[in-house]
């Protein structure tokens, strides 16, 4: 549940971060998608090296 909180927020941020730079609002979601995704996959990463 905390990641999935963990990736929603990351999500948010990096698309109003995208937006605000003047992308386009499609790029600035799949932006903020991959970034979520990529945070999501690396965290799990580093949990489990644990």
């Amino acid at each position: 549940m905390k990641k999935v909180l963990m990736s929603l927020f990351c999500f948010l941020g990096m698309t109003f971060v995208f937006y605000s730079i003047k992308y386009d609002i499609v790029i600035s979601v799949l932006g903020g998608f991959l970034t979520s995704l990529i945070t999501v996959w690396g965290s799990s990463k580093l949990n489990f090296k644990k």
